[in-house]
């Protein structure tokens, strides 16, 4: 399904990225949201081991939640935007992405939750990942807890296995 393809574009009305979708499509290094503003999910282990190298979600205002591993091991990937509506990233969703810099998040309008192990083995260096994630201009972010759960207002207490082994 995904042999020499190098782009994907969701169309209007896509709602879900099922589990496994574009998985070692290596070929795959591009995905367009910018008329994605059905999609809501992004499905486990959906775009691991591809060639992706810039992901731009923004365009994807509706979406939700990212899956577990739902972009590990994309070895060239080095950037990622987020939409503000996100409520959810899986385990391990970026993991092993070794070129990835730090992830800006957008000030979420709710709650948000960061699975374990978010960013294990990406670029992202523990010590210029929070100053990254602009924590402080999140009104509702109290803390982080061991689990990388976001809660409501002091963006100190970090989880050090969010970003585990990262490099820097």
């Amino acid at each position: 399904v995904c042999r020499n393809r190098s782009a994907v574009i969701f169309p209007r009305g896509v709602q879900a990225v099922g589990n496994c979708a574009f998985t070692e499509c290596t070929s795959l290094v591009n995905v367009v949201s910018s008329h994605s503003g059905s999609l809501v999910s992004i499905g486990s282990v959906a775009f691991s081991v591809t060639a992706l190298t810039t992901l731009d979600l923004t365009g994807a205002t509706r979406l939700q939640t990212i899956g577990e591993l739902a972009f590990d091991y994309c070895l060239r990937l080095t950037e990622v935007k987020l939409p503000a509506g996100l409520q959810t990233i899986g385990d391990s969703a970026f993991a092993d992405c070794t070129k990835l810099a730090p992830v800006e998040f957008p000030v979420p309008p709710t709650p948000m939750s960061i699975e374990k192990s978010v960013f294990t083995g990406t670029g992202n260096p523990t010590s210029t990942a929070i100053p990254a994630l602009n924590c402080a201009r999140w009104t509702k972010l109290t803390t982080i807890d061991e689990t990388g759960v976001l809660h409501s207002r002091d963006p100190a207490g970090v989880p050090t296995h969010a970003w585990q082994h990262a490099h820097g």
